[in-house]
């Protein structure tokens, strides 16, 4: 029983915070209003014997605990009405060791604030597509991003992690230590502890990086089609593709727009896309942006708080066949429901280099070649209503390019960082078991080492070995 002496002790035993409902800084404000849950305490740690003392107390309560890192969870991960550990307040930071090129993060800091700092030296670490995401959230459950043709995943370049566990030990986990836990956190997500700070390994990179926005017309979609399949037989690992539908911001009609990244000079960027330009787009921009800038790109469209929900799909290719009743799907979904400010996005990374790695090298099982067609939902306002409404319109658009691409063979979840419907599911592990495929049943054992009891058990939640 929690008593006000237990919780008066906890708090004198915390050095950094611990907040209740109607405490000043008591905040559960997510980027998805559909993510939040009215916890009973929201504690922010300053290190990971704060950490530690929060788990204990979660475990001797016996209450239901999660971790909010970037808040971007838009399942529901980083929420609970029991305890959430949130990083927001003091374990946002970052620090590069230039010689080792090695930047030693913590579980709160974000893209843009990482960027920022590895960029003066000269250096990148692998990370995804948007400044406001959280660097550890992101690398545990993949981490696909703009540089992933040249390195590979977020987390084929994690070299270690500090982890709390269930009992409240704070370990560390590396190639050399706890190497089961390591090969489980590479994948295997917020499964087995609560992660304080990692260490990453960083690369050489350029201080400017190619920007060209190309915007067609709904006629030209053929056209864009074709061309895309011509591009990607001839990608180059340091170039990239995003296809959205979206609606014009001045006039509200659909518009179909493609951003085309290339890690190099203007001259070769202009090279590498010129066809896209032939194809006589109504407008074009091409400009060197500061390498950090370009993950700031998609934030006057995903800043402030809304209802959100996201759901991906492999596709082998995008064929004319899917790419239009993608975009039917779409017209319907922002003609006839509050969802107007939803898009679909396709994304056109190069995937040889995460592909060459196998597939029980890490837990991480999805080395797929496949392309990630997203369908990102954005509601105006939080109801429940909204949360079932969202989840039905992401599954049923998800059946529909699912059947035109794979028949009855479609692969189940999508890509594991945007598979909100699937992710959170607690009612059994049939989610989990297709995510990690033949990786699963090594982490069911780990599981039961780490954390028997499920207390960490937000995203595709594993099921520990039985007996």
């Amino acid at each position: 029983m929690i008593t006000p002496a237990s919780i008066k002790k906890f708090k004198s035993a915390i050095k950094g915070l611990v907040t209740q409902p109607g405490d000043k800084d008591y905040s559960i404000t997510r980027w998805s209003h559909l993510a939040e849950k009215k916890a009973q305490f929201v504690v922010y740690p300053k290190d990971a014997k704060d950490i530690s003392t929060a788990i204990k107390f979660v475990r001797d309560h016996h209450l239901d605990v999660a971790v909010r890192g970037g808040g971007h969870a838009s399942a529901g991960q980083s929420s609970s009405e029991g305890l959430v550990i949130d990083f927001s307040k003091y374990m946002t930071g970052a620090r590069v060791d230039v010689k080792k090129k090695v930047a030693y993060v913590q579980g709160g800091c974000t893209t843009g604030t990482l960027e920022n700092e590895t960029v003066k030296y000269g250096l990148a670490a692998t990370l995804g597509t948007c400044s406001q995401v959280g660097v550890v959230g992101h690398l545990i459950g993949g981490g696909i991003g703009i540089s992933l043709g040249l390195h590979g995943l977020a987390l084929d370049n994690l070299i270690s992690a500090t982890v709390v566990l269930s009992n409240g030990d704070i370990v560390k986990a590396s190639e050399s230590e706890h190497s089961d836990l390591f090969w489980g956190i590479r994948g295997g997500g917020s499964n087995f502890g609560v992660i304080t700070e990692i260490a990453i390994q960083l690369h050489d990179q350029r201080a400017d990086i190619y920007s060209c926005t190309f915007i067609y017309l709904p006629e030209q979609l053929p056209a864009v089609i074709e061309q895309l399949a011509k591009w990607r037989s001839v990608q180059q690992p340091d170039e990239f593709i995003s296809m959205v539908y979206a609606r014009n911001p001045q006039d509200k009609q659909p518009i179909l727009a493609l951003g085309a990244y290339k890690n190099d000079s203007q001259a070769s960027g202009d090279a590498a896309f010129q066809a896209f330009a032939a194809l006589g787009p109504i407008l074009q921009l091409a400009e060197q942006i500061p390498f950090e800038q370009f993950t700031t790109l998609s934030d006057p469209y995903v800043s402030g708080t809304s209802s959100r929900l996201g759901q991906s799909v492999y596709i082998s290719d995008l064929t004319l066949d899917i790419a239009q009743a993608a975009w039917e799907e779409w017209l319907k979904l922002i003609s006839d429901s509050p969802a107007r400010k939803s898009s679909i996005v396709v994304e056109f990374y190069y995937y040889d280099k995460m592909a060459s790695v196998s597939s029980d090298a890490t837990a991480y099982f999805q080395r797929r070649k496949d392309l990630i067609l997203n369908i990102n939902l954005t509601y105006p306002d939080r109801t429940q209503c909204v949360a079932s409404e969202a989840k039905a319109h992401a599954l049923r658009i998800k059946s529909i390019i699912d059947t035109k691409a794979y028949g009855s063979q479609a692969p189940m979840c999508g890509y594991p960082l945007h598979a909100d419907p699937y992710s959170s599911a607690t009612d059994s592990d049939e989610y989990s078991r297709a995510l990690f495929g033949s990786n699963y049943p090594r982490l069911q054992q780990i599981k039961k080492m780490y954390d028997p009891n499920m207390m960490f058990n937000k995203w595709f939640p594993i099921q520990p070995a039985q007996d």
